[in-house]
């Protein structure tokens, strides 16, 4: 759950809030994101009725837009790390991989890509030289507005609703939590380090993140629809990513975050009304 929660831009946002915007912002919007995937849980522990709306034509369409975006956003991320040929080939690697091995190989990679996240950040740290600071920063409306897009973002990842449908407790997120917290925390500390040492683990991180969440995406769109369909749709995506090449990190993360705001509220609402009133009638 952690490693396919964390998106290869989530690198790229953290790098850029905290020079952008500010440490305050940041450890807000930090905040947010790492309670995301607990608060996710307690809410589908409690209504695990709304796992129900993937079923929905409407909401299955959103779903698989954000799939789309996500593959978007992740070879978008890598290529600005190896360049654009080499992301594209180790994005089509992970799918044909996907394509094949299904669910299970988006888990078990998702083992030691997490590691080689952490361990990288951790070296970025300990191998880096120091020589970046940051202001405090005051732009407390848009990490609150942030926030809640973050908080909003498992209610719409069907990344999310295919790992809690396997859930059988509130443990798997609460673990998910605390292992992005780690991540999230060691993302901060390496951002104040810049050099070549940095640059090359820096890379390395970028695949591993970035790589999780599109196997994750793939076997997603294998948990929507099939898998001639995730074949065509994630092989679309791909040859199409680079029309968002010329958006910063930021922009994309803001419209895709804030925006399902909108989505998701209404849906919880509904499925709130539904379990509490919908017997009666």
């Amino acid at each position: 759950m952690a490693a396919s929660w964390a998106w290869g831009i989530s690198l790229g946002v953290s790098f850029s809030i905290l020079q952008e915007k500010g440490v305050i912002p940041f450890l807000l919007w930090g905040t947010f994101n790492i309670i995301a995937l607990t608060v996710y849980g307690l809410f589908i522990r409690k209504y695990p009725k709304y796992l129900n709306l993937k079923n929905n034509q409407i909401v299955k369409m959103f779903m698989l837009i954000m799939q789309i975006w996500a593959i978007w956003i992740n070879v978008k991320i890598m290529a600005m790390f190896v360049g654009d040929i080499p992301a594209t080939i180790i994005a089509a690697v992970f799918f044909f991989l996907t394509y094949k091995y299904g669910f299970n190989f988006s888990l078990n990679s998702d083992q030691w890509q997490y590691l080689i996240m952490i361990v990288g950040l951790i070296l970025v740290i300990v191998l880096g030289k120091h020589e970046n600071n940051f202001v405090m920063g005051n732009n407390i409306n848009w990490a609150i507005w942030g926030g809640i897009g973050l908080l909003t973002g498992p209610f719409i990842d069907s990344q999310h609703f295919q790992r809690a449908s396997k859930a059988k407790s509130i443990k798997p997120f609460i673990i998910a939590s605390i292992a992005f917290g780690l991540y999230l925390t060691l993302v901060y500390l390496a951002a104040y380090f810049n050099n070549g040492i940095a640059a090359i683990l820096m890379a390395l991180i970028v695949i591993a993140v970035s790589t999780s969440t599109l196997d994750s995406c793939i076997a997603s769109l294998q948990y929507l629809t099939n898998n001639k369909l995730t074949i065509i749709i994630s092989v679309l995506a791909l040859i199409i990513w680079p029309i968002f090449k010329t958006r910063t990190a930021v922009e994309i993360w803001s419209i895709y975050g804030i925006g399902r705001i909108y989505i998701v509220i209404p849906l919880i609402i509904l499925t709130v009304w539904r379990t509490k009133y919908g017997q009666r009638h």
